[in-house]
């Protein structure tokens, strides 16, 4: 340790500074002046009398009263180290500055020159100067810091997935840390410590990986890892896996869907729980949600489960966790990403179709101009979408016509289209396009071209292809699609008929319908031009003798109400529901009462509520002619959302995913329409 002391210059003709080494307790010699003689010869060359010397001490005298110790520092351990106030003393009390300085730092920080702070990053020595000052003197002092190192075991942690189904193979993580600043891993040992039948793969690695063994009970596997480092230290960390079992409910979410963005920070989540086999008697009792490490508690309702208000981010990570009542567990788990469709849907809108089998969506886009017909596929699940190939025919002759609405038998993959004067189907896979009808199915039974096919509505229970015909018909048609020429169908008498394929079969005479939708022997259909009329939905039992009836009407703007036209409808999956959007672009719900079927219905309403799901929605404008804007909505009855596509306010085009009970939604596409 050493010292320096050092004075200042004084206001003498002569000034004189000694450097004194410190002691053992670093006190330094105080050095004394003199003042030396001035010598002069007279005029008359005598001399003069010698003068007697002065000797003077100075005004104070700074000096190191406590020297700082050397100091040994472990490298894990946190220094925070200010320069004592009795460090130096000033003999008559003047105030002493002081200031530090590092040689190197090691990793610490000095602050304000008088505090050294930090956790040593590196071994060796530190060597620091405190500086003592006062207006007169300036004396220094060293010490050093030595930092060694220490033994301490690994740290490690294990990145695993909590849950794991039979027969898929899983991959672990040792994330492995040796603290010690001059330590490094040096090995990785696995084993299971349950009785499980688990073969690793890579067990002195720090990655490890297995297939989860069939499992009729409900059981946990138990993994160790020992890691080793380079001083010989070892720590053992273990991870417990919950196995699913063959027995095990399913569990599944339906909404949110992790592509998309969504339109509130607060949404509902809802999806299945239960078991498949309608004979087994055990249910699923608690359905727990853990969204970004906040845990939720879901409202089990027979087989399907909600929970409100959830608070979601960009980027959610959510995973839902089903208790059955024998014990038997099942997970699911899906990772929000904030992203649209690469792909987009320009043009106008014309109608949608949905495969709820695999999650496929079809919306159908024209215009006026060949070519604007454009078939875009979406898959809600893998994010998978592109513009679908359309192989036309070479006598096709309809190329510049506006496709108006499609229809999806989704067993045979066949996808119907209707144009302003056609009507056609294509084959999914491979792509070809066959024109099934060009003659008019109107009233007049003639061979003209229809009159503006509107929609299509198709019955897979009994293969009926319903068409909504904007001069006044609705009806059912096999349209070359069944290849019998001795089928029978129910007639508009409710009597049987032995038809030709390609003829009509029967109709039903409503003025200027705008859409239709069936759900069983059931006809729900609507009526209203534009948005100036009054927008009405009607029923009517396929077969029946009885007359339509009205379940309920927008008033037109002149009678205060939101007006019409209905462009489409869609139904839940248990028919008593029925969905459209209103003249104002609002999404709207009516509850049927089902005890009344048309055309029984009572003269009262056979509808018990009216609800707004979305205000809105979509700007909604008049189908005056075959290039409007229209509105594609589908009731997905696997997973109990709505899938809707149309116009935004601003005049792009979007397709959502939407809750029918609370209204959230997700935009999973967009396009910029001219």
């Amino acid at each position: 340790m050493t010292s320096y002391k050092l004075y200042n210059t004084l206001l003498l003709s002569l000034s004189l500074t000694l450097t004194g080494c410190g002691s053992d307790n670093d006190d330094a010699e105080i050095p004394t002046e003199t003042t030396a003689e001035t010598v002069t010869e007279t005029d008359n060359g005598t001399t003069p009398p010698e003068a007697t010397p002065e000797t003077t001490t100075p005004e104070g005298t700074l000096s190191l009263a406590n020297p700082i110790a050397d100091m040994t520092l472990i490298a894990d351990t946190a220094l925070n180290f200010s320069i004592p106030e009795n460090t130096c003393v000033h003999t008559t009390g003047e105030s002493i500055n002081y200031s530090m300085s590092l040689a190197n730092n090691a990793g610490f920080t000095l602050t304000n020159f008088t505090q050294l702070t930090g956790k040593p990053t590196e071994l060796g020595v530190v060597t620091v100067t405190v500086t003592c000052s006062t207006t007169a003197a300036t004396f220094t002092d060293e010490f050093t810091i030595t930092v060694v190192d220490f033994e301490a075991a690994p740290a490690v942690e294990i990145d695993a997935p909590s849950f794991a189904r039979a027969n898929e193979t899983f991959t672990l993580k040792a994330v492995a840390e040796d603290v010690n600043l001059s330590g490094s891993i040096v090995s990785y040992s696995w084993e299971v410590t349950t009785d499980e039948t688990i073969v690793l793969i890579g067990n002195d690695t720090s990655t490890v990986s297995f297939t989860t063994p069939d499992t009729s009970v409900q059981t946990t596997a138990t993994l160790e890892v020992t890691v080793t480092d380079n001083d010989g230290d070892t720590t053992t960390q273990a991870v417990t896996i919950d196995l699913i079992s063959i027995n095990a409910p399913e569990i599944s979410l339906s909404f949110p869907f992790s592509l998309g963005t969504y339109n509130e920070d607060e949404i509902d989540m809802f999806g299945y729980a239960g078991f498949n086999d309608p004979h087994n008697p055990v249910t699923v009792t608690t359905v727990s949600l853990t969204v970004d490490d906040t845990p939720y508690t879901a409202t089990v309702t027979d087989t399907t489960w909600r929970v409100k208000d959830v608070i979601i981010t960009d980027t959610s990570k959510i995973t839902i966790l089903a208790t059955a009542s024998d014990g038997f567990i099942n997970y699911e788990e899906v990772t929000l990403t904030n992203e649209l469709y690469e792909t987009t849907i320009n043009n106008n809108i014309a109608d949608i179709a949905v495969n709820e089998s695999t999650d496929e969506v079809y919306v159908q886009v024209s215009g006026a101009n060949p070519g604007d017909n454009q078939l875009t596929r979406f898959n809600l699940t893998s994010a998978v979408n592109s513009l679908f190939t359309v192989n036309q025919p070479d006598n096709y002759a309809y190329s510049d016509s506006a496709a108006t609405s499609i229809a999806l038998d989704s067993e045979s993959d066949t996808l119907f289209v209707s144009y302003s004067n056609a009507i056609s189907k294509i084959d999914l896979s491979t792509g070809n396009e066959t024109i099934l009808s060009d003659a008019d199915i109107g009233t007049n039974h003639s061979t003209e071209t229809p009159n503006l096919a509107i929609d299509l509505s198709y019955d897979s229970t009994s293969s009926y292809l319903y068409y909504a015909n904007l001069s006044t018909v609705i009806l059912d048609q096999k349209i070359n699609y069944v290849i019998t020429e001795d089928a029978q169908y129910p007639d508009q008498n409710g009597g049987l008929v032995t038809e030709v394929v390609g003829d009509r079969h029967w109709y039903l005479t409503v003025r200027k319908p705008t859409s239709i939708i069936t759900y069983g022997d059931q006809i729900y259909f609507t009526y209203g031009y534009s948005n100036s009329d009054s927008g009405t939905i009607g029923a009517y039992t396929n077969g029946s003798t009885g007359l339509t009836k009205t379940l309920h009407t927008v008033e037109s703007p002149a009678n205060g109400g939101n007006g019409g036209a209905i462009s489409d409808l869609t139904i839940n999956g248990g028919g008593d529901e029925l969905y459209f959007i209103d003249g104002s672009g609002d999404l709207v719900k009516l509850t049927l009462e089902l005890s009344r079927n048309p055309p029984d219905y009572e003269e009262e309403s056979a509808v018990t509520a009216v609800t707004t799901v979305v205000e809105n929605l979509f700007s909604v404008e008049s189908i005056a002619d075959d290039t409007s804007p229209l509105i594609g909505l589908h009731y997905d009855t696997t997973r109990n959302v709505i899938i809707a596509a149309g116009r935004d306010a601003d005049g792009t085009n979007k397709l959502l995913v939407i809750d029918p009970v609370s209204g959230d939604y997700a935009k999973v596409a967009t396009g910029t329409v001219d």
